[in-house]
């Protein structure tokens, strides 16, 4: 049965051989870190993912960075995974698949769809789990499981932007990875119909107000079929530049 909200009393019982305090801003991080991926599980798939934790050894600052843990039963997990019929094994045996799955160690079980998407390494003493910004396992109208072309966002975002050079600077110097944490490389996605690019700016967010900047190059490739493939990329092309504030606000 589900208990939400979770608490950070909850999760500190579940850390290994140290407490974070949600008051001390880079702590309240990690604890949110822990707290936003057991919500998904919980809201989406009714899995209550701390009854298959003994205790969590790794916290990142960020959803993606995700945490790892020791498992109570690694078969178990597996078999919980499975049963909602959204999560599939990562594929080895291709390109794709082994980019896809380059940051685990273990067997990597990838939740479905193309927007943000559970990310399970599950090994026997030590599984990780985090949250990928773009998902690009998607299910065909055969039942069948495929790599989208999404793959090349998530490569690009969630592996070399924010797994190494993000984690890397926080290592480094927290106010500088906390700096570039709010930047957003945007690749060819089907949400642009493969035909944007750029890059965003996560200006403020809290959950009452959020402002975000982007710059997005379009192009058209085979506007003018008679162009050759690098002139009609080159030379059909739009800039733009947005600033968006969404929030509630009140009347006075």
């Amino acid at each position: 049965m589900s208990a939400l909200p979770l608490t950070y009393e909850e999760i500190n019982d579940k850390l290994l051989n140290h407490r974070l305090n949600p008051e001390y801003f880079k702590e309240k991080r990690q604890l949110n870190c822990i707290r936003d991926i057991a919500l998904r599980f919980d809201k989406k798939y009714s899995i209550r993912i701390f009854d298959h934790i003994n205790y969590i050894t790794k916290v990142g600052y960020t959803f993606e960075q995700g945490f790892s843990y020791s498992p109570k039963d690694k078969e178990q997990w597996l078999k919980t995974l499975r049963a909602t019929g959204k999560f599939v094994p990562d594929e080895k045996t291709n390109l794709v698949g082994c980019l896809g799955s380059v940051a685990t160690n273990g067997l990597g079980i990838r939740e479905l769809g193309t927007d943000m998407s559970l990310h399970c390494d599950v090994a026997n003493s030590v599984c990780s789990v985090h949250l990928d910004n773009t998902g690009f396992r998607v299910r065909g109208p055969y039942g069948f499981s495929y790599y989208s072309l999404d793959g090349a966002q998530h490569v690009l975002f969630d592996l070399i932007w924010d797994d190494w050079v993000v984690k890397w600077m926080y290592g480094k110097s927290y106010p500088l990875g906390f700096m570039l944490d709010y930047i957003r490389p945007n690749f060819l996605t089907s949400k642009s119909k493969f035909s944007q690019y750029g890059v965003g700016i996560d200006i403020y967010e809290r959950p009452n107000l959020k402002i975000k900047f982007d710059y997005t190059r379009s192009y058209s490739i085979g506007k003018n079929l008679n162009q050759e493939f690098y002139k009609g990329f080159l030379h059909t092309k739009e800039h733009k530049f947005m600033l968006t504030i969404t929030g509630r606000f009140s009347s006075l």
